[in-house]
């Protein structure tokens, strides 16, 4: 199942299922503000546990594969992207913050940000929940653009409502840093 409020990321997957499955989704649910596309496959599901302890980052188990975390930059610059376009934001002030559920999975993704060397912050709160906050520098807005680390996400509430995150990203890039 994937839940999104980007009908392009939505498109994006569906492609990406077919591409990868050959299979079309059992159903899609479109919802006001969000959309739900559904695959019931048990080919899929053993295929992903190959690689995958669990699949929500708020069970103890779970955490990014190492065939992930020590492979190309590639494959790890795709779970950056998979990351700020379904779970990060950009605020109205032009603040980037993402979260998961997950301290193990919150210290990797950390990693992954150092790595890439996107200068961040981290934070975790008693529920569990767990926050990077990149800090707004000329050098971290330009790596994250030139990453496409927000690529086709839109935002889903708030003063920039239903504008595309990058293209707010970029205004704020353009206001602060290019006089």
């Amino acid at each position: 199942m994937y839940v999104n409020s980007s009908n392009k990321l939505i498109s994006q997957f569906i492609y990406d299922m077919k591409k990868i499955y050959n299979v079309m989704p059992s159903s899609i649910e479109n919802h006001p503000i969000y959309q739900r596309v559904k695959y019931l496959s048990k080919y899929i599901y053993d295929d992903l546990f190959k690689y995958l302890i669990s699949f929500s980052t708020s069970d103890v188990n779970c955490e990014i594969p190492h065939i992930i975390l020590n492979g190309k930059n590639s494959f790890k610059q795709i779970i950056l992207q998979a990351l700020w376009e379904n779970e990060g934001s950009v605020s109205y002030k032009g603040r980037l913050v993402t979260g998961v559920k997950s301290l193990k999975v919150i210290t990797q993704l950390s990693k992954l940000h150092n790595e890439f060397g996107l200068k961040h912050s981290m934070k975790c709160r008693k529920d569990g929940m767990c926050y990077l906050y990149l800090f707004t520098t000329k050098e971290n807005y330009q790596k994250f653009i030139e990453l496409e680390l927000f690529l086709r996400s839109i935002i889903t509430r708030g003063h920039n409502k239903g504008k595309e995150k990058m293209y707010v990203l970029k205004e704020h890039f353009n206001n602060k840093f290019c006089f």
